[in-house]
């Protein structure tokens, strides 16, 4: 059966630049590092068995190398264990090998290499060892170097840093356990390193929709990039129009202080800490009416000018809390 999180890996990792990343991290040598995105390819993962059964794979990639043989990376996505998932993988295995010798991409007339990768998702830690002989009873005298055995590779949260691990960690993401902001930024920097634009929208709508499913309160658009998406999770932000508000609010304070503290050196202390003040929420209300798009007249500004720092708050507050206009600024 698959879960809709399946289904979702199945569409990012049919890029193979996210291929190459699970490719290193599943086998941690210097000559995986040296494999580049556009020695993949991906093959049809669809073929039929001896007694008929059809058969889908997840995702199938064959890894070319130069004069080397070329490996095939088997992934299968899971997000609950499954204790005889060495016993599925080695089926899914021999059919693929299979099909590969009947349409002659083995090289030399030699089995294929394989690479059987389990990636999964699920919360709990992954209880079942990734052998097929894990759960296999005694065997007797005379039979052991008969039986069959297949190893495969288990990615999962435990891998750590990276962006298979942050993919990994933001499909289970919950607000005490994952740094959101962190992971976004860090597969935003990523994105910006591969040059797909298809492969940046695929993933940043992944990302969206498994974040959506954990945080239902969040309003994540569609219009929103990794890094707007960081910066809302960053302060608990319900929408990305809060972000610019809370920054618009920073900015005003810091440029009244600073225009604060030149006049309060030269007016003495006190004048220029009422001035800082004015300063700092006169610069506020002209940046919310620069967010909301609406110029100043000759006459507002001069209203702005002559404004107590009592009427300057009242005209933050009804700017962020109703998004209206004061009519006082309005003056033509």
């Amino acid at each position: 059966m698959a879960f809709p999180s399946d289904t979702g890996y199945k569409q990012l990792f049919s890029f193979p630049e996210l291929a190459r990343e699970l490719l290193c991290v599943a086998v941690p040598q210097g000559w995986t590092k040296k494999v580049r995105s556009s020695d993949f390819v991906r093959l049809n993962a669809s073929y039929v068995s001896p007694n008929g059964t059809h058969r889908d794979d997840d995702v199938v990639w064959c890894v070319h190398r130069f004069r080397r043989p070329s490996i095939y990376m088997l992934i299968e996505f899971q997000s609950i264990p499954d204790k005889w998932m060495a016993t599925r993988m080695q089926g899914y295995a021999a059919l693929l090998s299979d099909d590969l010798i009947k349409g002659r991409r083995a090289t030399h007339g030699k089995e294929p290499l394989l690479l059987p990768i389990v990636v999964y998702s699920g919360r709990e830690a992954w209880p079942y060892r990734q052998s097929l002989g894990a759960f296999r009873p005694q065997v007797p005298p005379g039979l052991e170097s008969l039986q069959p055995e297949l190893n495969y590779v288990l990615i999962d949260r435990s891998i750590g840093p990276g962006v298979i691990g942050a993919v990994l960690e933001i499909d289970r993401a919950d607000d005490e356990a994952t740094d959101i902001p962190a992971l976004t930024r860090m597969l935003s920097a990523w994105l910006e390193r591969q040059h797909n634009d298809l492969l940046s929208r695929t993933l940043t709508g992944w990302v969206q929709m498994r974040l959506s499913a954990q945080f239902p309160d969040a309003d994540l658009g569609r219009a929103l990039t990794m890094e707007k998406i960081a910066m809302m999770f960053e302060h608990d932000f319900r929408n990305y129009t809060e972000v610019l508000e809370y920054r618009t609010l920073l900015r005003g304070r810091r440029e009244g202080k600073e225009e604060g503290r030149q006049e309060g050196r030269q007016e003495g202390r006190q004048e220029g800490a009422k001035n800082a003040l004015l300063a700092e929420r006169r610069n506020t209300v002209r940046l919310l009416l620069e967010h909301a798009g609406v110029p100043l007249s000759q006459a507002g500004v001069q209203v702005l000018e002559q404004a107590t720092p009592e009427q300057l708050l009242n005209w933050i507050r009804v700017l962020i809390d109703s998004a209206n206009v004061p009519p006082e600024l309005l003056r033509r």
